[in-house]
């Protein structure tokens, strides 16, 4: 290992030149430190700033269905009787009353083999066809060959094989000892027709092997009075103007009334969301903006945390983070445009034109955006809501949905989404994405700066401190020439004198 002469402490003076040097390049060094607790405050600014556009983007999500009419379309459907008929209503539900007689429900197709050879004891794995040679049959005109002493598995197989062509699949049951034959949909189009294929030997398989005395079966549609008008479907799940029912059982001399009506519950869920997601955006955003940040905390540097317990470091760091986005203008700036945007009538609304109508207030009831009670936080009064959306379903959802030209005549769902995608790409531009690439945001661009200052700074630092070692080098190498040169005048001085 080679050692550097020039970092050898005084042998000749006698100095601590380490510990010299060390305690002037502390003072140099301040610019370096400051420099590494900047872009430490900057990336806890960054990261706060990510946070805030996070919670934006949570709310951003719950105003991306507020604005669209389809939420405060919602209706459903209440049915006399769920044990004979259900029914789901969509948005394009037509509301109004039906009145539903099941006459019979849609069938299937099905046939059972009789007891094949073995009976109960027989086994998946027993042969089936004993005909000596392979065999063909035809299921719904569809041939299948069951191979010369094919077991039961191996013939389940073969007609499971096409049943997306025949629309039938075959099953065993060892209990019993039997094959079963079932079509996989219903209605009159269902049907499980078995036919031996022509040449084949004796003919004698579909009613020897499989013991089927019948052959063929076919399955019916529901019929179905509805409003007195009779009806016929392949399912019993059908849609009937936009609204799909489901039949349970028949019940010919029974009327269900089902209705479709406006989901007033559900519409008032959505809304409920939309105020406590607003509620939740600006109580994080207001407790940001009003962190207070004390510079008598600034960022530690590794020196200061090797002499620190880690409690005691987390304490410190917590002072240190706090008010990154003190009185933040940007965030700042988002909470008013929204209040602005609650507040303003949506001109050219017909019916409500202003959230206090339909019952959304700050706490002393009525919307003003000049008040700051509970930062503006909304309340709702449930019953007066209600009655604005049955009375009136359409204003309501005008007042948060309306296309507009301008802010003024949009509707507010529409004017907080608009706000809310401008606002998150301001954030994005200040501080960027998480796991954003590139470096492109303003944030991002200092601490590059930064970086790069700092390389030269301590590449400054590192020619300082040696031109310092240099220095104490040159005078340890003077003062040992002197002290050697002393040495030898006074050897020769005393040699004189003897």
């Amino acid at each position: 290992m080679s050692i550097n002469m020039n970092r050898i402490s005084g042998l000749a003076s006698g100095m601590d030149t380490d510990t010299l040097v060390k305690n002037i390049m502390t003072g140099e060094r301040a610019s370096y430190v400051k420099m590494q607790q900047q872009k430490q405050s900057l990336q806890w600014k960054q990261d706060d700033y990510r946070a805030m556009n996070a919670q934006l983007h949570t709310f951003f999500n719950t105003m991306s269905s507020m604005r669209l009419q389809g939420t405060f379309l919602t209706n459903k459907a209440t049915s006399g009787d769920d044990s004979i008929v259900s029914a789901t209503a969509s948005i394009n539900s037509q509301r109004t009353t039906y009145a539903v007689s099941v006459q019979n429900l849609a069938t299937g197709a099905s046939l059972q083999s009789g007891a094949l050879a073995g009976g109960t004891a027989l086994k998946g794995t027993d042969t089936l066809n004993t005909q000596g040679t392979d065999v063909s049959m035809a299921i719904n005109g569809q041939t299948i060959t069951v191979k010369a002493g094919a077991t039961v598995n191996d013939f389940v197989q073969a007609v499971n094989s096409v049943s997306s062509n025949t629309k039938v699949t075959a099953s065993f049951d060892s209990v019993q000892g039997k094959l079963s034959f079932a079509s996989t949909i219903t209605g009159n189009n269902a049907l499980v027709d078995l036919t031996q294929t022509a040449g084949t030997p004796a003919a004698s398989f579909v009613t020897n092997d499989l013991g089927m005395s019948t052959v063929r079966n076919q399955g019916q549609s529901a019929n179905v009075l509805i409003n007195n008008t009779s009806y016929a479907f392949d399912s019993n799940q059908f849609t009937f103007n936009d609204t799909q029912f489901n039949l349970k059982s028949a019940a010919p001399n029974t009327t269900v009334n089902v209705t479709v009506e406006q989901d007033t519950d559900a519409i008032m869920g959505k809304i409920k969301d939309f105020v406590n997601a607003y509620n939740d955006t600006i109580d994080k955003v207001n407790a940001k903006i009003n962190e207070t940040h004390d510079r008598n905390y600034a960022p530690l540097t590794d020196d200061q945390k090797s002499q620190m317990k880690d409690t005691e470091i987390q304490q410190w760091e917590s002072k240190a983070k706090s008010g990154m986005l003190s009185g933040d203008s940007l965030l700042s700036g988002v909470l008013s445009g929204m209040r602005m945007d609650l507040a303003n009538p949506v001109s050219g609304a017909s019916g409500f034109k202003q959230l206090a109508e339909i019952g959304i207030s700050v706490e002393n009831g009525s919307y003003n955006a000049n008040s700051w009670r509970d930062n503006g936080k909304l309340y709702i009064d449930e019953s007066k809501l209600k009655t604005a959306l049955q009375t009136n379903p359409d204003a309501v959802m005008n007042l948060f949905t309306k296309d507009g030209t301008g802010n003024s005549d949009t509707g507010i769902a529409k004017r907080i989404y608009t706000r809310l995608n401008q606002a998150m790409t301001q954030i994005s531009n200040e501080a960027g994405d998480v796991g954003g690439l590139g470096m492109k945001s303003f944030l991002d661009k200092q601490m590059k700066q930064l970086d790069t200052n700092m390389y030269d700074e301590n590449k400054r630092l590192n020619d300082l401190e040696n031109s310092y070692y240099n220095r104490f080098a040159a005078m340890e190498k003077a003062m040992s020439q002197y002290n050697s040169q002393s040495s030898w005048l006074a050897q020769q001085l005393g040699m004189k004198t003897n």
